[in-house]
């Protein structure tokens, strides 16, 4: 047992992780977390990361799972609704890259729109979502879909491009 902890305590994977976590309370402590509805009643598991925090908004009852990212642009917002689940390794952003024909991608302007995810949507571990989009209330995302396009309340989506694949009962 000492020689496991012994080699848990000289293993990169652990002294990453404590220092993404001594990190992520760092960014914490100087204000970097989301304006939040009620920080009492949201979880959000320490290995979250937010850019742009003052232009995120949680409502209550929130639950961010492990290794998300919710990425904000300067211009446009990241707003999750009441009693809204994040699966671990959700990624939110909020901004992307133009993709014009004639303009090196480097030269182009970002394309950033607000994206809400309104009340009671469960997002799957390993999600995306892409700027502009808006999760209707009670939506469900599958594990590892790419959502590009909202959603009506209560549908269930999956895939590469995330489709409707069914409804909420």
């Amino acid at each position: 047992m000492f020689s496991k902890l012994i080699k848990c305590l000289f293993s990169i994977r652990f002294w990453s992780y404590v220092v993404k976590m001594l990190l992520n309370l760092y960014d914490r402590s100087f204000g970097s977390i989301p304006k939040l509805g009620a920080y009492n009643d949201a979880v959000i598991d320490v290995t979250t990361s937010f850019r742009n925090p003052n232009n995120i908004y949680l409502n209550t009852k929130v639950t961010i799972g492990e290794e998300c990212r919710l990425w904000a642009s300067e211009n446009a917002k990241i707003i999750i609704g009441k009693s809204a689940i994040l699966g671990p390794n959700v990624f939110i952003t909020s901004m992307n890259h133009g993709i014009e024909k004639n303009t090196v991608i480097r030269d182009q302007n970002f394309i950033e729109r607000d994206v809400i995810i309104n009340e009671d949507c469960w997002i799957g571990s390993q999600s995306i979502i892409l700027p502009g989009v808006t999760l209707g209330k009670g939506t469900v995302v599958a594990a590892g879909a790419v959502v590009t396009k909202s959603t009506e309340p209560y549908s269930i989506v999956a895939g590469v491009p995330a489709k409707v694949i069914s409804y909420r009962l």
